[in-house]
């Protein structure tokens, strides 16, 4: 069984990344958000739509991968989320935003698609996107050892306080369900923000 907060494998030993922990985390208590009995913002239903697509896929099997297709399309709708490592700057800290993803099995550019719709913690949007492509898929892997889906994202956010941040990402993961009906893994990435350069952590899912 998949398990997207796990980072140990039944052995003991550290095979895979922390998948899904950082969104978790960060949806639970690094964002901020409404207070109770507040009406929703649209960070708060952001979050909540993210956290419920976690929980779905959090335990769910991981695609076979002998089952993946060798030709066609599929698409996936799903959330990008994570957090910076400089949290002592005026940088945003953490965003969350939209995830749409096209994979195309049997081409060799297998991933492309977009990241946009970013919020920070204050729920405030940043412009921009981040473009996915390129992606490789190893069917002869084990997604319970390492990630069998990779694939790059890169783009400029801007801030509503006016700050442009340069993201060169990676993403690993896995198709998850018995017809691939999710994915999900982590993200990282180097962002540069007025010549300074800081590491991303985060976590995507999505669905199709």
């Amino acid at each position: 069984m998949a398990n997207i907060t796990r980072d140990l494998v039944q052995s003991g030993k550290c095979c895979r990344p922390i998948l899904g922990l950082h969104l978790l985390l960060f949806l639970t208590g690094c964002m901020g958000g409404g207070s109770p009995g507040a009406e929703a913002t649209e960070l708060d239903l952001k979050q909540t739509a993210a956290q419920q697509m976690f929980s779905d896929f959090d335990t769910i099997e991981y695609t076979d991968l002998a089952l993946l297709p060798t030709s066609g399309s599929a698409s996936y709708e799903g959330f990008l989320s994570g957090q910076l490592s400089n949290t002592n700057d005026a940088v945003t800290d953490t965003l969350i935003g939209d995830l749409s993803v096209n994979v195309s099995f049997g081409d060799s550019s297998l991933i492309s698609g977009v990241a946009s719709g970013f919020l920070d913690e204050n729920g405030d949007a940043l412009d921009g996107t981040i473009i996915l492509s390129a992606g490789e898929l190893d069917r002869a892997g084990d997604p319970e050892v390492d990630a069998t889906l990779t694939f790059e994202g890169s783009g400029e956010l801007t801030s509503v306080s006016g700050d442009v941040l340069v993201f060169d990402a990676d993403f690993a993961g896995d198709f998850l369900g018995e017809d691939y009906q999710g994915m999900g893994g982590e993200a990282l990435a180097q962002v540069t923000v007025g010549g300074a350069s800081q590491s991303f952590s985060g976590a995507f899912v999505a669905s199709r």
